[in-house]
């Protein structure tokens, strides 16, 4: 073979060589790297996200009587047990006024008993009515004697008669005024009532000079003073007024978690909803609850956004909560439990139709599915798809049907 036939065939070779390795090329670059997961069952929860904190029942504890502190065996902040004294006033003008009550109640009936003894019995007013008919009859008497018989004796015999007749009358008419005396007993009963409900009001008041704890709770002083002053929190030999409000009482065994949601969220909020609630005192843990209030006013929030109150009532714990602990809460809006579930990231949209690559050997299939509920994390994918199947979660934007992949 000459020279120039062997130059030939070595280009031929260096030629062939050169495009089998381009074409080796060309099909590593074709192949994309991507990420996949496989197509599980499980639960997925859709929820809304607020910040907040602990908040509890307050009891307003207000004084039912007018006096002087003299005893105040509590401090502010402490916590106390029901039925526990929180404040005494002094009780000598007051069990003073009880004294003077019970006095003019017991006059009052006295009275009333007075009012009794006057007025005739019916005995008595049978008696006087006998008198007059008798009296009467020794007058019909006399007179006929004395018509019969004129004369000095038998006409002071009629008279004597008709002056004892006229004496039993008069009798019997007064006992009759006595026993007409309604009003006066009336009177007398209302006299008796009014004393005696005084009396009640001035011991009750003696018994509310001693204030105590309706509930269990932590025990904070408020301020109080005159209108137009900036107040003082009560202390020994201060004046109270009936009516003022003296102390609050949180209620630990009421404690709930107060949540500022986002007013783009809390049309999505109902009373009655689960929620879980995470604080910052208590990393890593959870505290289970439902929605009880949602405000129907909103509120500007520290950042300067609006959001709506909501109330979470939380479950019994042995765990030590405190008022103004903060955290957040998740309400969940919807559950679902053991449906498919892929990674947010796995669905993507084409021309309008939500869709996931499959992976089948080293080829993807796009494939059309239908989700349901979605979170930051998830989708819920309710027909497409089948548990086990592998789906693309990384460059879905250089994907198409019937890309060649390599998984990482």
């Amino acid at each position: 073979m000459g020279k120039r036939n062997w130059a030939i065939l070595i280009c031929l070779l260096l030629f062939i060589g050169g495009m089998g390795t381009w074409y080796l090329v060309r099909a590593r670059s074709a192949i994309i790297e991507v990420k996949a997961v496989k197509v599980k069952k499980g639960d997925i929860l859709k929820s809304i996200s607020a910040p907040g904190k602990l908040g509890a029942d307050e009891i307003d504890v207000c004084s039912k009587v007018s006096g002087t502190v003299s005893k105040l065996p509590v401090r502010d902040g402490e916590e106390v047990q029901e039925g526990q004294v929180l404040l005494e006033l002094d009780r000598e003008q007051l069990q003073l006024a009880v004294d003077q009550a019970w006095a003019t109640y017991l006059n009052a009936k006295a009275q009333k008993d007075n009012l009794l003894k006057s007025i005739p019995s019916s005995t008595e007013m049978e008696a006087a009515q006998a008198q007059v008919n008798q009296a009467w009859q020794a007058y019909l008497i006399a007179e006929n004697n004395y018509d019969n018989a004129p004369s000095d004796s038998t006409r002071l015999a009629r008279d004597e008669a008709w002056a004892a007749y006229l004496s039993a009358k008069a009798n019997l008419e007064k006992l009759k005024k006595q026993a007409s005396r309604g009003q006066d007993l009336e009177a007398a009963d209302a006299q008796i009532n009014g004393a005696h409900a005084s009396y009640l009001q001035a011991k009750s008041n003696l018994e509310n000079a001693i204030i105590k704890a309706a509930v269990g709770g932590i025990l904070n002083f408020k301020l109080i003073g005159a209108m137009g002053t900036d107040g003082s929190k009560v202390a020994v030999s201060f004046s109270v007024t009936q009516g003022q409000s003296i102390f609050t009482i949180y209620d630990l065994s009421k404690i709930y978690f107060a949540a500022d949601v986002d007013e783009t969220d809390i049309a999505l909020a109902e009373v009655g909803q689960l929620a879980q609630v995470a604080l910052d005192a208590y990393p890593g843990m959870t505290f289970k609850g439902r929605v009880s209030e949602i405000s129907s006013t909103s509120k500007i929030t520290q950042t300067g956004g609006t959001a709506f109150s909501v109330k979470i009532e939380l479950e019994p714990t042995s765990i030590p909560l405190r008022i103004g602990m903060n955290g957040s809460v998740d309400i969940i809006e919807s559950r679902k439990k053991n449906v498919l579930i892929v990674p947010y990231e796995a669905v993507v949209k084409r021309k309008g139709e939500r869709v996931v690559f499959v992976v089948e050997d080293s080829i993807v299939r796009m494939r059309d599915v239908t989700t349901g509920i979605s979170t930051e994390t998830s989708y819920e994918i309710i027909s497409g798809l089948r548990e086990g199947e592998r789906v693309v979660t990384s460059g879905l934007k250089k994907l198409r049907d019937g890309s060649r992949v390599s998984l990482r």
